[in-house]
């Protein structure tokens, strides 16, 4: 990321150097904000409209009035883009409150922040095959709202780095939920399951892509409540993201995976995913 990079904040386009929210903001005192991470690439923002609807069901929760529509959204992150240049991006939308004086009930009255910026980055040529932990899941019971909020996802990304991996791996009470920033997919022989929709994961976009190539390939699967000890048992494990699409888990706390090599499946999704990037 470059300081020079142009981003929109408030009606403004600038450099993220320039750019500046009030000290009362309150995404920036209570963490209270929604946002959204799309990908773009040579200008084509990828799945936007999915991004947008769960971006509103967000805002229905939290009572957070967005005005804009859709199509405005739209013109502005392709003004950010247009202003950047780059082949390939992710791009970060969010919103907040806006400046209010500090009370923890909601402002009756509020200027919503709008913040949007874009990052490079490289399309992965191959699927990437990663390591990670099992951790307790101790977030809120509204992991479904893409909140700005992510001290507990923040916490568990490092636990997983200093213990030499890349993501951890969620369980609440015995059941497996989701990854600190991903989705989880476990595949068997006959079948390829994943946590159920439910207040403790999030709705993603590029799940849904994963589970539109399993129906098209005629591949059985089921949304479906997943003992912890499933893992252990899986031929693959995935997972899925935004920016990283679908990644193997190759080991999880040091323990393989199937035999800790073969991702047949993951392959073949990477691949059908590749195809579906410009659709």
């Amino acid at each position: 990321m470059n300081m020079n990079d142009i981003c929109y904040l408030n009606g403004e386009f600038l450099s993220l150097a320039d750019a500046k929210i009030s000290v009362l903001d309150r995404g920036f005192i209570f963490g209270e904000g929604l946002y959204e991470v799309m990908t773009a690439v040579e200008c084509n923002l990828l799945h936007y409209k999915n991004h947008f609807k769960r971006l509103r069901d967000g805002a229905k929760d939290m009572q957070l009035e967005i005005p804009f529509s859709d199509s405005e959204l739209y013109c502005l992150i392709n003004e950010v883009l247009a202003r950047n240049h780059f082949a390939c991006c992710s791009v970060y939308l969010q919103f907040t409150k806006g400046p209010a004086p500090r009370n923890h009930f909601y402002p009756s009255e509020y200027v919503p922040t709008l913040f949007i910026m874009t990052s490079p980055f490289k399309m992965p040529s191959c699927l990437d095959v990663v390591n990670a932990i099992l951790l307790k899941d101790i977030r809120w019971q509204k992991c479904n709202v893409k909140s700005t909020s992510l001290y507990a996802n923040t916490w568990a990304k490092t636990m997983a780095k200093t213990s030499g991996g890349e993501e951890a791996i969620f369980e609440r009470e015995g059941i497996l939920t989701e990854g600190a920033t991903s989705n989880l997919f476990l595949v068997y022989e006959d079948r390829v399951l994943t946590p159920k929709e439910n207040e403790f994961i999030l709705s993603g976009v590029t799940r849904e892509l994963v589970l539109e190539i399993l129906r098209r390939k005629n591949i059985n699967y089921e949304e479906t409540v997943i003992p912890t000890d499933s893992l252990w048992r899986a031929d693959e494990v995935l997972l899925t993201s935004t920016t990283k699409g679908v990644v193997a888990v190759k080991a999880i706390n040091g323990k393989p995976i199937g035999n800790g090599k073969n991702f047949n499946l993951g392959v073949e999704i990477f691949e059908a995913m590749k195809a579906l990037s410009f659709t």
